[in-house]
């Protein structure tokens, strides 16, 4: 942030997974820095992940007044306004018990050492540990060969023949990764992973 603000650079902060990070890492919020790096800085945030609040479509952002007056003048333009309701929602989300939040980032710490191991055993496929969120990268390079050239035609495929969903990661910058995410139950995090083990031993 120091040398945007240097440079007189505007920057978004994401923080819509601000509260699952798991340790050693921290949370850590841009909101904490200093105001004069916090000049050009627009912090964007939401209540789908923390709070599970995913259809009421409520988020929030903390930035210069100039800033937030563009980005109204866009809003009322192009989308509708929350229903009094989901704000009212939103509010006690925010002032009320917090306990939740620590009850399914412990659910998700154990999904996540589930998956991380039943990935780690697939052959063709490695896998890094995540530090925030509920999704697992997995590099998926050495299941690609002549069957199966980009991770675009692996999730294509996985899709077509055991009916299994997963992101390419070519969309995130990341050719030969897919994302698969873990906001699930347990059963399904199985069977699909039975199902995702059964197409790559067919690739390799």
């Amino acid at each position: 942030m120091e040398l945007l603000a240097s440079r007189g650079v505007y920057a978004l902060s994401d923080e819509c997974y601000l509260r699952f990070v798991y340790p050693p890492a921290e949370v850590f919020s841009a909101a904490g820095l200093p105001a004069n790096l916090r000049a050009r800085l627009c912090i964007a945030g939401s209540f789908s992940k923390t709070y599970a609040m995913t259809g009421w479509r409520l988020g929030y952002a903390l930035a210069p007044p100039e800033w937030t007056r563009a980005m109204l003048k866009v809003q009322s333009h192009s989308t509708s306004n929350p229903t009094s309701i989901a704000q009212w929602a939103a509010t006690e989300a925010l002032r009320g018990p917090q306990e939740s939040v620590a009850v399914m980032l412990a659910e998700y710490t154990r999904r996540r050492a589930w998956l991380l191991d039943a990935l780690r055993d697939i052959p063709g496929i490695r896998c890094g540990e995540p530090e925030g969120a509920f999704y697992a990268f997995p590099d998926i390079r050495g299941c690609l060969s002549g069957k199966v050239k980009t991770s675009g035609e692996f999730a294509q495929k996985l899709l077509e023949e055991e009916q299994t969903v997963v992101t390419d990661g070519a969309g995130f910058g990341a050719e030969g990764f897919v994302r698969i995410s873990y906001a699930t139950s347990m059963a399904q995090l199985e069977e699909g992973l039975l199902r995702m083990k059964r197409f790559a031993r067919g690739l390799v």
